[in-house]
């Protein structure tokens, strides 16, 4: 196959050698008209091409968008869970200081009955019996 059939074709049927110039000149247009066409088809292919990529690629953003957001949001549910786990450290730790305090107030109190046994009138004695009590009774709150 000739690459300037149209240029050809006119030629042979032509005459006269005035007219072969023309030809020539012709064939050249159509030679270069024939390559800048496959270079458009190229380009075309090329675009093509680029714009799959382009697809590809923004699929690509919108699946690590997603991705992203969805690790914010996991984190986010992280960090609700840490902030829930450190409020009930820090009642527990409220919790058991109370405790603490309340079992030396009853230990003191159990000191001061067992201390100050002789001399004490009955009712004092007693007084001070039920004050380690009521301090006892405290301290086991909770258990």
């Amino acid at each position: 196959m000739n690459d300037t059939p149209r240029t050809d074709l006119a030629y042979k049927n032509s005459t006269g050698a005035g007219i072969y110039e023309l030809f020539k000149e012709a064939q050249e247009i159509e030679r270069e008209l024939t390559a800048a066409n496959s270079q458009i088809g190229l380009l075309i292919a090329g675009s093509k091409q680029q714009e799959r990529q382009i697809e590809f690629l923004k699929e690509t953003i919108q699946k690590l968008h997603k991705g992203a957001f969805e690790q914010q949001e996991h984190i986010a549910e992280l960090e609700n869970r840490l902030r829930a786990k450190f409020n009930k450290s820090e009642e527990d730790s409220k919790h058991y200081c109370e405790r603490i305090q309340r079992l030396i107030e009853a230990g003191n109190a159990l000191l001061k009955v067992v201390r100050e046994d002789e001399g004490l009138s009955f009712t004092d004695w007693v007084d001070l019996v039920r004050d380690a009590e009521t301090s006892w009774t405290k301290a086991k709150e909770g258990l």
